[in-house]
């Protein structure tokens, strides 16, 4: 299923990936930036999304396109289908990205990496490979396939509270005073080798926004 809904000063949205799109799109609701710089797109197969091609700093990163409101809960249910090696994946929160040479984005990246146990949030600041990292927590876990995850972006710019969750269980938040005011939620992923990437994933994806 895939739907996308007016809400009260923002927009949700909700996909299964019921598609095979290499680079997704689903009917346009979602943008890649594949360019010079970020050049891995994420793609859905089977029913769920992957970003096989991503690695180091080259993440696999898709926006939901629309009016988006500031305060973002996504809540995702993991996919694993095997060893996924050092695989990551991730979630983020008011993204915004600007063509250009080079590309940039600015973003809250939930970053989640079963291979060290570790959450990090993480602050992209722009150009590839420029950010901050908010939190570094380990007490992952794991991630076994139909874990749920929920990423959330709540305040303003003074007062934004960035909170994690698996499975109803807080594993890292952290508040930022020199946040971002805006921007869409999205998805991410670190693949390493696209044999591990395709092991690690989401098979589900949901947001709903407001302010």
């Amino acid at each position: 299923m895939i739907k996308s809904t007016l809400v009260p000063l923002g927009l949700s949205y909700s996909t299964t990936f019921p598609a095979n799109e290499n680079p997704i799109s689903e009917s346009g609701n979602w943008e890649n930036t594949i360019s010079g710089t970020f050049t891995a797109p994420v793609s859905t197969t089977g029913g769920h999304a992957v970003g096989l091609d991503s690695t180091g700093v080259n993440d696999s990163i898709a926006r939901l396109v629309g009016a988006y409101g500031r305060d973002q809960t996504i809540t995702a249910t993991a996919y694993r289908g095997g060893a996924s090696g050092a695989a990551e994946i991730e979630l983020h929160c008011r993204m915004t990205m600007t063509p250009g040479a080079p590309d940039t984005i600015q973003t809250y990246e939930f970053d989640i990496l079963p291979s060290v146990d570790a959450i990090v949030i993480a602050k992209w600041d722009g150009s590839q490979g420029t950010l901050t990292n908010l939190t570094n927590d380990s007490g992952l876990g794991g991630v076994s396939d139909g874990d749920v995850f929920e990423a959330s972006a709540i305040g303003p710019a003074n007062n934004t509270v960035l909170t994690l969750k698996k499975n109803g269980t807080i594993i890292s938040q952290a508040t930022d005073t020199a946040a971002f005011p805006s921007g869409n939620p999205g998805i991410g992923f670190d693949a390493g080798t696209s044999s591990d990437g395709a092991n690690l994933g989401w098979k589900d994806y949901s947001v709903v926004t407001s302010n």
